[in-house]
Order: structure tokens, then C-alpha cells, then sequence
């Protein structure tokens, strides 16, 4: 016996079949058998034996069965349907190419018309009952999948191949919501999804995914936290380089002759950037709450929304721009809206009808937190406190590289001031006194010591009441916010006055004295 298979829907039929060219039906559990060799089916040589059989999980008169003659060298695809429990057959193989071996076949528990087929070329899907089949792709390598099974509560399908291991293709719903005509006509569609949770992801070994345990330790990623969405667009969003270049292939490939754009268009190209698509994320109100960046590439693609706002700290031009939005400040549960939309030349173009989604907590925890009006006002203080300590920060370190440009340009002054130098040197040792107000006693942290809490200590503290739990604040965690806004204030207005008074009256002196420029 290789395959069996027993109805979920009417007791008592069964489905065997067997490597000797046998299928086996049964309609009383066993007590009676009747037997079809594969020869007698359209089509299928009397040397195949069964690779699968699966009863339909909708229809009691349904089967399916997927045969393999390659051990007499026949390597074509055999899969065939019944509707009348083994009585008659017919082949669905259609489009499936020439010498691909068949080795499992699964049915959809919602959409009887939508089935999957492990191959041994990778897996293949229908929607119509195998009139046509479509190969899965998205990471998915040209591996020998020997077998599938669905996992209905996630509609997951989960692949086992031959020397590879497991494959997951998480959430496949969007494939039963798939409307060939609809696609056809809209540049671009967002599919429902499964349902999204609200929680603190849980970090793994020394918050990496194998930590220091080595290679030999096993591990297998999740899929992405938060939100995800799969989408299709009927095609990419191409630069006016990129549309030229692909005519201009054309007609080398026809042979016809190229002509030369223009130097203004060439100019026109080089400074256009390449077109993005965003995935813009609202609340119900229509307020955007975050644009992430999606692929730009024709078919079907998915991106994840980490359920996070955008990161608004400051951003320093002098260095890499940062692209990471981990610590924005995390939403509540609500209902919001995705749709996506093209930038080309810095024009914004909403492109997709608008899905709405529901964010909701993985449970409700054993105590009661703020409310969600409390958390939001929280969070919006956390938020602004970071921009302020991110901004100070910034204008604390370039104001120290100034300082020190501006002592060396004292030296090279033709008139030496030495009532200047020193002023410098009172300058910069004030400013680095608010760096030690600000981030700490550095000396004391190359070696571990504890040193007074800085501001930014203070602020990591009442930042722990929205980015390590759901809770929403502690008083503790209040009143580590209202100490660092206090303290920033302070320090705002310390360093304002050196930039505006002190700095300014060394760079007065330096200039009249003949010293270099100091930018």
C-alpha cells in the first residue's frame, strides 16, 4: 500500500492504492472491495503504481489520484480526478510540462477547486481544478517535494522535499480570493489576510536568532511579526531610462536602427530616481500612519507592517541614513487601512483599492493596563522626548567638532590670542559637562561602573512603560519621564546659550583676527 485515504464526508469509503498497478474501493469500511488496475485508466500505462489518493473533501463522489511510471522510464505527469467514486476518470494534468514525476496532491479545505501538487520540480497550485496549473515560486527552490500537507487553522501549506527539508508558504487564503478577471483590469490589488496580533515579540538567544550556540543548534524562522499583506501588480512602476532601454532591445532585436535621445534626455534620466511603491498604512479617520516601502515588481509580493510607527528621532545628514524603523512607537488595537501607492518622479499615486484590517492583543493579560486613550497620550510624550534627546544629542556633538575646529583655527590665527584659546578651552569644557548631563560619565562606562542616571538614561526608563510591554506606563515609569523632560529642558536652554553667546562671540574674534573660516 502506498496511499490511503477515507472520506471525511461519507463513513465507510476508503481509497487505497498500491505499487502494483492496483486501487482499491470500498463503500461499507472494509467489507467489500472493488478493484480498478491503472492501466484501465485514460491515458496511465499498466506499469504506473500510486503515488497519492485523496478523497475530496467536499464531494462524497470525488477523488483524486496521482500516479508514477518512471521506474520503466516514463517520467510524464499522471493525475487524475473522479466524480464518481472510481467509476469513470479523467485527466487534469492540462499545462503541467512534460517529464515532471507527481508525488502528492492536496485539496483545499475552503475552496474545493483550489489544489496543490508536489512534483518533482517543486509545487504546483490550481484554481480551477487542474485545467491549469500555475507554479509557486517565491523562494521555493527546484527541489523534489515528496509530500504536502495543509495546516487549516493558519492556511499553511507545508512542504516536505527530498534532502532539503521543510518549505512553509505561510498563509495561502489570498489564492481562494483570486479573481483572473479583476486582475486583469486593476494595476494593482491588496488581498485580505489573516487576522493581526498586538504583543512584544519575544527576543531569542542573545537576541539573535542561534546566539552563541553555534551552527550545530537548529533553528527555523518564524514568519515576520505583525501585519502582512500579499499583493499583485499587473506591472512594475519603470523609470524613463529603464522604458527606453527596453525599446531600444526591442529594436536591436528586430534589427532596426537606434536613435540617439538627446543629451537633455540622457540629463533627464540621470536624475530621476528609481520609482518606489509604498504601502500606506491609515487609521479608519484617514490619518496616514506609516509608509513602507514595498517591491516594485510585477505578480504577486508581499510586505510586513511591524505594527510600529516611523521612527522620529533626529536624523544626522552628516552620516548613513538610517533605514531601520524598529523603535517607533508601537499602535493599539483598532481597525486600519492599507492601500498601496506609486512614487514616480516624487509624484504619489494610490494605485490599489483600500483593505481594511484588524489589529487585536494576543490575549488579555492577567492585569489591567492604562486604557487606550492613556497609552496613546503616553506614548506621544515618549515619542516627542526622543526627538528632543536625539536632537540635543546631535547639536551637542557637532557643536564640540566646531569648537574644536574653531581652537585650531586660533592657532593658525596670524594674531595669536591666548585670552581666545582659553575661552575655547572653557568652552569646550562646558559642553563636555552637558555630555556627561546627557549620556552619561563616559570614563566610568569603558570599565562598568555606575555613574548618576544621565537624561537619556532617564528617558530609557520611561520609554520601557511602551516598548517592552503592553501594559502602558507604572508611575515609576511616569515619573522617569517628567524627571528627563525636566532635565532636557535644562540643557536645552544651557547649550542654546553657548551656541548663541559664546560660540558666537569666539567666531566674531577669530574672524576679525585673520584666522581661517570655520564651516
Amino acid at each position: 500500500i502506498t496511499s490511503i485515504s477515507e472520506s471525511p464526508i461519507k463513513e465507510g469509503l476508503i481509497y487505497i492504492g498500491t505499487d502494483d498497478g492496483i486501487i482499491q474501493v470500498t463503500e461499507n469500511g472494509g467489507s467489500t472491495w472493488t478493484k480498478i488496475e491503472v492501466g484501465s485508466l485514460p491515458g496511465v500505462p499498466k506499469t504506473a503504481f500510486v503515488n497519492d489518493i485523496k478523497a475530496d473533501l467536499h464531494d462524497e463522489n470525488t477523488v483524486y489520484v496521482v500516479l508514477d511510471d518512471h521506474k520503466f522510464g516514463d517520467l510524464n505527469p499522471y493525475i487524475l480526478m473522479s466524480s464518481d467514486k472510481g467509476k469513470s476518470w479523467k485527466s487534469i494534468s492540462s499545462n503541467l510540462p512534460k517529464r515532471t514525476i507527481l508525488w502528492r496532491v492536496a485539496q483545499d479545505h475552503i475552496n474545493k477547486k483550489l489544489l496543490f501538487l508536489g512534483t518533482e520540480f517543486g509545487v504546483y497550485f490550481t484554481l480551477d481544478r487542474g485545467n491549469k496549473w500555475i507554479k509557486i515560486k517565491g523562494g521555493m527552490p527546484t527541489i523534489s517535494v515528496r509530500d504536502l500537507v495543509i495546516q487549516k487553522h493558519e492556511n499553511d501549506l507545508v512542504a516536505a522535499t527530498f534532502g532539503r527539508g521543510f518549505y512553509v508558504l505561510d498563509d495561502y487564503s489570498f489564492l481562494r480570493q483570486i479573481n483572473v478577471d479583476k486582475l486583469s483590469q486593476s494595476e494593482a490589488n491588496i488581498f485580505e489576510g489573516r487576522s493581526s496580533h498586538l504583543y512584544i515579540p519575544r527576543p531569542g538567544h542573545g537576541f539573535s536568532e542561534k546566539g552563541s550556540q553555534g551552527a550545530s543548534y537548529y533553528t527555523s524562522k518564524n514568519p515576520p511579526y505583525g501585519a502582512t499583506f500579499t499583493y499583485y501588480l499587473s506591472e512594475e512602476s519603470k523609470s524613463i531610462k529603464k522604458l527606453r532601454t527596453e525599446k531600444e532591445r526591442d529594436l536591436i532585436k528586430n534589427k532596426k536602427d537606434v536613435e540617439f535621445p538627446g543629451w537633455e534626455e540622457i540629463e533627464k534620466e540621470r536624475r530621476q530616481e528609481e520609482p518606489k511603491l509604498w504601502l500606506k498604512i491609515k487609521s479608519v479617520d484617514g490619518q496616514t500612519i506609516r509608509m513602507i516601502e514595498a517591491a516594485n515588481k510585477k505578480g504577486f509580493n508581499r510586505v510586513t507592517w511591524n505594527l510600529r510607527y516611523p521612527n522620529l528621532r533626529a536624523i544626522d545628514s552628516g552620516k548613513e541614513l538610517p533605514t531601520s524603523d524598529r523603535w517607533g512607537r508601537l499602535i493599539t488595537e483598532g481597525e486600519y487601512v492599507a492601500i498601496l501607492v506609486k512614487e514616480i518622479a516624487g509624484k504619489m499615486t494610490e494605485i490599489s483599492d483600500p483593505q481594511k484590517f484588524i489589529v487585536s492583543k494576543l490575549y488579555e493579560g492577567e492585569l489591567k493596563g492604562s486604557d487606550k486613550k492613556a497609552y496613546n497620550i503616553y506614548s506621544e510624550k515618549i515619542e516627542d522626548l526622543q526627538k528632543r534627546i536625539t536632537t540635543a544629542s546631535l547639536d551637542l556633538s557637532k557643536t564640540i567638532k566646531k569648537v574644536n575646529a574653531l581652537g585650531l583655527a586660533a592657532e593658525k590665527s596670524r594674531e595669536t590670542n591666548v585670552e581666545i584659546i582659553e575661552e575655547i578651552h572653557k568652552i569646550r569644557a562646558a559642553l563636555l559637562d552637558l555630555d556627561i548631563e546627557l549620556n552619561g560619565n563616559r570614563s566610568k562606562q569603558e570599565i562598568g561602573e555606575k555613574s548618576n542616571p544621565s537624561i537619556t538614561f532617564r528617558a530609557r526608563g520611561a520609554s520601557r512603560g511602551i516598548n517592552y510591554q503592553t501594559y502602558g506606563p507604572t508611575k515609576t515609569h511616569e515619573k522617569s519621564l517628567e524627571i528627563a523632560v525636566k532635565r532636557l529642558t535644562d540643557f536645552e536652554k544651557k547649550l542654546g546659550e553657548i551656541i548663541k553667546t559664546d560660540l558666537t562671540k569666539v567666531e566674531n574674534v577669530l574672524k576679525n583676527s585673520g584666522a581661517p573660516l570655520v564651516r
